[in-house]
């Protein structure tokens, strides 16, 4: 065990996700998600991130699927953004959330090209917390691994 390295790379982590509550992509919820491993499961965090990520990205393959038709099912896309913005407000993905209620009203109008850039703009979002969740997860994997709690 190690806490001077576990206790260095939770400032890293800590610094990460206030840069990133700062720029808008996460809220307090994720902060309250970092609270809930213990002993027994010291993988959750992880489990949590990746799930998230893998979802929301099926979710937008989805919805690309919905909106490319000759007639769009704005019913069938937003179905897919209620269950994208609960679980963007789960998880603490606030950039996330803003753009599903954006993305909703527009759907509701039956505005094709507005969904469409909604949808590409959701998507570079996914991307950008892709790639910070990735070097979160390294953190968090590195802290966890110091703290001799399994590979995090």
């Amino acid at each position: 065990m190690d806490a001077a390295g576990a206790g260095e790379v939770g400032k890293q982590i800590e610094q990460l996700v206030f840069r990133l509550e700062e720029q808008g992509c996460l809220d307090a919820q994720f902060q309250r998600i970092l609270q809930l491993p213990d002993e027994s499961n010291p993988n959750f965090v992880s489990e949590v991130v990746e799930l998230f990520l893998a979802n929301t990205e099926k979710h937008l393959t989805q919805i690309r699927a919905h909106l490319v038709k000759d007639q769009p099912d704005f019913e069938a896309v937003s179905n897919l953004l209620i269950l994208m913005k609960g679980s963007n407000d789960t998880f603490g993905a606030r950039a996330l959330t803003g753009l599903c209620v954006r993305f909703q009203e527009a759907c509701a109008k039956g505005l094709v090209a507005d969904c469409k850039a909604l949808l590409e703009g959701q998507e570079r979002e996914l991307g950008t917390l892709k790639k910070e969740m990735g070097t979160f997860l390294e953190l968090y994997r590195k802290k966890t691994a110091l703290l001799g709690r399994g590979p995090g």
